[in-house]
């Protein structure tokens, strides 16, 4: 099985991280854009954030692929926790940018 980097990400918390998390998380996982359709099921069916000391299946997971690093250029699908995909997701768009910054 293939280890793919991974990172919770809170789409209205603070960035300096001065309050606790809350809001709209999601797992963001940092993969090649050829990933499959099962594997982003299985990652969104299986994946967990943590949310007020609790451990929750994710809102959304976002699966970021680089297209143009250089340029600030990636590719984002969403999927919500069982796994059925979703064409666009505005608090996972903000998540997925926070964590392509912390990279």
């Amino acid at each position: 099985m293939t280890e793919y980097e991974t990172m919770t990400a809170y789409g209205f918390t603070p960035l300096d991280g001065s309050r606790a998390a809350h809001g709209n998380p999601a797992l963001v996982v940092f993969c090649d854009a050829d990933m499959g359709d099962a594997e982003m099921e299985r990652i969104a069916r299986e994946g967990e954030v943590e949310l007020l000391g609790e451990r929750i299946p994710p809102p959304i997971t976002c699966f970021v692929s680089p297209v143009d690093v250089e340029n600030n250029a990636f590719a984002i699908k969403y999927s919500f926790c069982d796994g059925t995909p979703v064409a666009v997701c505005g608090h996972g768009s903000v998540c997925a940018v926070r964590a392509v910054r912390a990279q």
